[in-house]
C-alpha cells in the first residue's frame, strides 16, 4: 500500500518542463511574458485634459471582461474623430495589454491607423511594440496600413509643433 504514496517528482524531469513554459508561451501566442514597453510609448495623458477623458475611456472599456465587449468598445473609441495624440498612444498601449487574441489586436489598431486623425507619435509607439505581436501575416498587415495611410502630420512639424501631436 504505500507504493501508492506520493512521491516527490525528480529533479531532472522538472528542471528540463520548467524550462519549456517560455517556449509554450511564445507558440501560444502570449506576449505578457516577453513584452517590453518602449519609450516611445510613455505618454503623459494628463497634460491634455481631452486625452486624459479618452484615457479613462480607454481604461473602462479594457476593464471590461470578455475580449469581444473589449474589441468592441475599443474599435469605437479608435474610430472617433479628432482622437487626441496622447489618447492614440494611450489605446495602443491599452490594446497590447488588455487584448488577449491576435486578430482583435490587428481589428483596432487597424482602425486607429485608419482614422485620418491618426498622428505620428501613435505611428512611433505602434511600430515600437510591433515585435510583441506574434504572427507575421499581423505585422505585414499593420505595415501595409501604415505604408497607406501616413500620419496626419509629418515628423518634422510634430517635432516644431508640440501642440500638433497632443
Amino acid at each position: 500500500m504505500t507504493d501508492f504514496c506520493f512521491r516527490p517528482v525528480p529533479r531532472p524531469v522538472v528542471l528540463p518542463l520548467l524550462a519549456l513554459l517560455p517556449l509554450a508561451a511564445g507558440l501560444a501566442g502570449c506576449s505578457c511574458c516577453t513584452e517590453t514597453f518602449p519609450d516611445a510609448c510613455r505618454v503623459d495623458v494628463r497634460a491634455d485634459p481631452a486625452a486624459r477623458a479618452v484615457a479613462d475611456e480607454i481604461d473602462a472599456a479594457a476593464a471590461l471582461t470578455f475580449d469581444s465587449s473589449k474589441t468592441e468598445a475599443l474599435l469605437r473609441i479608435a474610430r472617433r474623430p479628432g482622437l487626441p495624440a496622447l489618447a492614440q498612444v494611450h489605446l495602443v498601449n491599452a490594446v497590447f495589454a488588455n487584448l488577449t487574441f491576435e486578430s482583435s489586436r490587428e481589428e483596432v489598431l487597424l482602425a486607429l491607423i485608419r482614422n485620418p486623425s491618426f498622428r505620428y507619435v501613435a505611428r512611433r509607439c505602434l511600430l515600437a511594440r510591433l515585435k510583441n505581436l506574434t504572427f507575421e501575416s499581423t505585422k505585414e498587415s499593420l505595415l501595409r496600413a501604415l505604408d497607406e495611410n501616413p500620419p496626419a502630420e509629418t515628423p518634422g512639424q510634430a517635432e516644431r509643433d508640440p501642440a500638433a501631436g497632443a
